[in-house]
């Protein structure tokens, strides 16, 4: 117990002799450890980031009206068998009227005209999502061909294309996640250089 208190006793001791090396050397690794959370949140934050984005990149392919659901879906299975597409969203008809209603709300002279229709004028829709951001183009053209999808099953498509605003964000992402680690092991190397001038120090101090 004695020899416990007298190492107590003696770190304190030492500590307040070089206590602004002592702070130095707390704040150091304090903002060390910050960098490496920030690095991990920054990391975390930006792949969720990356993936909602891709959702949000895909073709719209309109179905014609005429088209049964049978077809839609068999049409549906034949675009899922592609190499280059990821998943395939498909919507009724009806589905697409209601979201033509909600979208348009505010727009009350689209919304009497559509009303006043007896019939629901539109088609299914179908959304489809290549594996890889680079495959769109691909996909676009291949979706085109007629040997692949037959002429007048498709009123038209829709590429919902934020490709350059996800490489804009990758590039920011890369650039900070680099800086971030770069931060990280200037912190790492400077805490251990004063770590190690410390130890000298103390056993300097102890050896006088």
């Amino acid at each position: 117990m004695s020899q416990l208190f007298r190492l107590i006793k003696a770190m304190f001791v030492h500590f307040w002799r070089n206590a602004w090396l002592s702070m130095i050397t707390i704040l150091i690794i304090f903002f060390a450890s910050l960098a490496l959370h920030l690095l991990f949140v920054t990391s975390a934050l930006a792949d969720a980031t990356a993936t909602f984005l891709r959702k949000k990149v895909d073709i719209a392919l309109y179905l014609a009206p005429s088209l049964t659901a049978d077809d839609a879906m068999k049409l549906q299975e034949k675009i899922k068998t592609s190499s280059l597409v990821d998943a395939v969203v498909a919507s009724t008809p009806d589905e697409v009227y209601t979201e033509f209603l909600k979208r348009y709300e505010r727009e009350s002279e689209t919304v009497k005209a559509l009303k006043s229709i007896d019939a629901n004028p539109f088609g299914f829709v179908l959304k489809v999502t290549a594996k890889r951001l680079e495959d769109y183009p691909r996909l676009y053209a291949e979706l085109s061909d007629p040997h692949f999808v037959p002429e007048g099953v498709i009123e038209r498509k829709n590429f919902d294309d934020r490709s350059d605003a996800l490489k804009r964000f990758s590039a920011l992402e890369h650039s900070v996640r680099w800086g971030m680690i770069g931060l990280v092991a200037f912190f790492a190397l400077l805490s251990l250089f004063v770590v190690f001038h410390t130890i000298r120090m103390a056993i300097y101090s102890k050896r006088e």
